[in-house]
């Protein structure tokens, strides 16, 4: 519905003569280029009872020209860029630039867009080379930070923490320990598997250097038998004792026994 078709039009034209458009466009609630334009398009003119410049209110327009697009969004010409009033209005910006120029609007003046932010530099930066590499703990004490904010650094970076590292190094070390036992015990695992009992069995010799000394042997047995664990002074001394169990095809020492 146009301006023209408003229950208040009839009064806003009788007014339209000892009032500015800027008045009459706050009392009746719409935009000064909106009155001009329905004023214009019901063929009524708005005659100035003073001598002063009515460029403001009246915007001068081009006849056969797209500034009529421009009218209702005349005052937003200056607040918003020319770019959002073109893409409103239907037209290109040099079409703005130069209506708001022949109105003698000046151009928006807007904040610039906000540079990119840079990242905050931390107390921790000095001292990225030894996460992962020693506790947290050390690191804060060092950095004079929280524990909690040394955590949170080292994990936003994808860092594992020490006591984890030392974890897995001490896994990856026992997997090579028990293939080294596995490659040593293989010689001797054909003779245990038909080694007679341990009662009837002669005593098996045993190597000097284990004289004395007792040890925990874990024993892996073939099938789906669970592994054991059997004392013994020698890797052949172990199998022999476990070996009434079932067949042995693997022994690893797990370490002395106390006395």
């Amino acid at each position: 519905m146009g301006l023209e078709e408003q229950p208040w039009w009839d009064e806003l034209v009788a007014k339209k003569d000892s009032k500015s458009l800027r008045e009459l466009a706050e009392e009746f609630g719409v935009s000064a280029g909106a009155i001009s334009l329905a004023l214009k398009k019901t063929g009524t003119s708005k005659v100035p009872q003073s001598t002063e410049p009515v460029e403001a209110d009246v915007p001068v327009s081009r006849p056969g020209s797209k500034d009529f697009l421009l009218e209702p969004l005349f005052e937003d010409l200056g607040n918003i860029p020319d770019a959002e009033v073109a893409k409103r209005a239907g037209v290109s910006v040099r079409t703005v630039a130069s209506y708001r120029a022949r109105n003698k609007i000046p151009g928006y003046k807007g904040r610039a867009a906000p540079s990119k932010r840079r990242r905050r530099k931390s107390k921790i930066d000095p001292y990225t080379e030894l996460l992962g590499k020693v506790p947290d703990r050390v690191v804060a004490e060092k950095a004079g930070v929280t524990l909690n904010a040394v955590r949170n650094y080292r994990a936003n970076r994808g860092i594992t923490s020490s006591r984890q590292r030392n974890k897995e190094l001490r896994e990856s070390q026992e997997d090579m320990d028990f293939y080294d036992d596995q490659v040593e015990s293989t010689p001797t695992a054909a003779p245990v598997a038909a080694a007679p009992a341990p009662a009837s069995a002669p005593a098996a010799p045993r190597p000097a250097a284990s004289q004395g000394l007792t040890y925990a042997w874990s024993v892996q047995f073939a099938g789906e038998r669970p592994a054991g664990v059997v004392v013994g002074t020698s890797a052949w001394d172990a199998a022999a004792r476990a070996s009434h169990s079932g067949e042995v095809v693997g022994i690893q020492r797990l370490g002395p026994m106390l006395a």
